[in-house]
């Protein structure tokens, strides 16, 4: 066997070993798989309760079934399915317009939440809303404003609403700004940390009792044997997270894409898994300081990342450390439109333009962070509660 080939198999191993699940969620039930005839029965849901299925293509069980296939043999009566950014079969690109359309398999009517680059409502006469979507983990990735918009919807229209958990992708680190009020939009759509390191269950209970000025008619359906580690996602979650180690590159590199002249590789068939800069050939030094958050690349027309361990990532301090590399280099910054809302605070920009200490962004940030985990912990369903991770 040839070196060449060596390599190439060694690397395969490593990235395959890289995405294995977590042993801790090997046993693991989605909520999806808990949601049976006791559950059913004990929410009062019978033949004739009218049922609203938010969801897309992430909305399967483990073997790969369909929530809409599967609430169907369950007799349940499933009048409508509402989809979120990026549609049913997760095809459409980032901020663009999601049509309304029919399900090809069950018939049903499929009605799009999303267009315009923020919620459309419903309006439906419905009894019961049911929410199952595979989030990422990361507060700017819109699944969980989806979240929020339906909970205030069923709040207000006194509507009973039932999110079926899923894990956390990234794993229990808990870490960076929360939203300012100035800030708030469906990028970042309640003051919550930028990576929350919580379940879908977990933040709809939050939002429920802590952000929303009336609450919903919310059930959570648990999972069973959740012990929140890292876990590979089940299906692609958009175009440009088509894979679990897309989704680990995301949780800092979706920030870097805010700001040029950086390429992460969105419109390649790696998004999310590079770091690109015209003209620049000093690599080397940034990949020292990667490998320090458990991040292993190659220097190859920029960096090219292999592996991320997503347990030693630390997502906002490894963002920050890249930002603070590239300015030493006297590398200029320009921030999109949208970076303020999706970071969340008005700061980072401060501290990159030389407005304020780094000391007056860390402390900031810190601060806040920790007094929304004395919040949050109330709504904890599952031990351990997340980690949480400071900045510096």
């Amino acid at each position: 066997m040839n070196f060449k080939l060596v390599t190439v198999l060694s690397l395969s191993l490593l990235l395959t070993k890289t995405l294995l699940p977590n042993p801790h969620t090997q046993n693991l039930k989605l909520g999806l798989e808990n949601f049976g005839p006791k559950v059913i029965n004990k929410l009062s849901i019978n033949k004739k309760t009218k049922i609203g299925l938010i969801t897309n293509y992430t909305g399967i069980d483990q073997q790969k079934r369909r929530n809409i296939d599967l609430l169907i043999k369950r007799h349940l009566n499933l009048v409508t399915i509402f989809v979120p950014e990026h549609g049913l079969e997760g095809k459409i690109l980032a901020a663009k317009n999601v049509p309304n359309s029919i399900d090809a398999k069950s018939k049903i009517k499929v009605l799009s939440l999303y267009k315009d680059f923020k919620f459309k409502p419903i309006e439906e006469k419905l009894d019961v809303l049911i929410f199952d979507i595979q989030d990422c983990g990361m507060r700017h990735y819109t699944y969980i404003s989806t979240l929020y918009r339906i909970l205030e919807y069923a709040a207000k229209n006194n509507k009973t609403i039932i999110v079926l958990d899923r894990p956390n992708p990234i794993g229990g680190n808990m870490e960076g700004p929360l939203v300012e009020k100035e800030l708030i939009s469906f990028i970042s759509i309640a003051p919550i940390p930028v990576r929350h390191g919580m379940t879908v269950g977990e933040l709809a209970k939050f939002f429920n009792n802590n952000v929303l000025t009336e609450k919903a008619n919310l059930h959570i359906v648990k999972m069973s044997n959740y012990k929140r580690a890292p876990y590979k996602i089940l299906t692609p979650l958009s175009p440009n997270i088509p894979n679990t180690k897309a989704c680990y590159g995301y949780s800092f590199l979706g920030l870097l894409g805010e700001v040029s002249p950086f390429k992460i590789g969105v419109g390649t068939n790696k998004p999310f898994q590079s770091i690109y800069i015209p003209n620049f050939n000093k690599w080397y030094n940034l990949n020292n300081i990667l490998v320090k958050q458990g991040i292993t690349s190659t220097v190859n027309n920029g960096l090219q990342i292999t592996k991320i361990d997503i347990n030693k990532l630390h997502s906002i301090q490894t963002f920050l450390d890249i930002l603070d590399f590239f300015k030493s280099k006297n590398i200029e910054f320009n921030f999109a439109k949208t970076f303020d809302k999706a970071i969340g605070t008005i700061l980072f920009k401060k501290y990159l333009l030389g407005e304020i200490s780094k000391k007056e962004l860390t402390e900031n940030i810190n601060t806040n962070l920790k007094i929304f985990y004395s919040k949050a912990k109330n709504y904890f369903l599952y031990t351990p509660g997340p980690k949480l991770l400071t900045i510096h």
